[in-house]
Parts: C-alpha cells; sequence; structure tokens
C-alpha cells in the first residue's frame, strides 16, 4: 500500500472511514472464501483487485452505490441506442 493511500485514509471522517474497513473486510472474506474461483478469473486475464472491489461493494449493506451504478447503466444503454 502507498504512502498516499494510508495518508488519504487518515484523512476519513469517522463515518467513511468506518465503511472503508467494512469493504475491507469483505474484500478478505471474499479472497478467502471465494480462492478458487479468483483463481480462475486470474489465469483467465481478469484483474481480481478490481473484481474483489467490485463485488465487497455489491456485498455492502450501502444501496446508494448500486443505484447510482444502475442509473450510468441505464444512461450508457440509451446512449447506445439499446433503450428508446
Amino acid at each position: 500500500m502507498s504512502v498516499l493511500a494510508l495518508a488519504s485514509e487518515r484523512d476519513l471522517d469517522k463515518d467513511h472511514r468506518e465503511w472503508w474497513e467494512g469493504i475491507k473486510a469483505i474484500e478478505k472474506a471474499i479472497a478467502r472464501n471465494g480462492r478458487h474461483d479468483l483463481d480462475v478469473m486470474r489465469e483467465a486475464g481478469v484483474d481480481c483487485t478490481v473484481l474483489l472491489r467490485l463485488l465487497a461493494l455489491a456485498a455492502s449493506r450501502d444501496r446508494s452505490l448500486m443505484q447510482m451504478m444502475r442509473q450510468r447503466q441505464a444512461a450508457l444503454e440509451v446512449d447506445r441506442g439499446l433503450i428508446a
């Protein structure tokens, strides 16, 4: 981990820091329990760091992030002409 990442974590407010620690704990649990699946994904060329973060965010209790991602997806689908 870089010094910059550590410095920015220290500057987070208490609620954000607790949320971030929860995300990291979920990432560790996924990595521990899904080791075989992650190895398969890694062999297929997937960046497992990004995959772990995405899975942890999806598993978190913060539904506002998922709602924002769905809104962006819908906007992209409209831009591509998939939705009239």
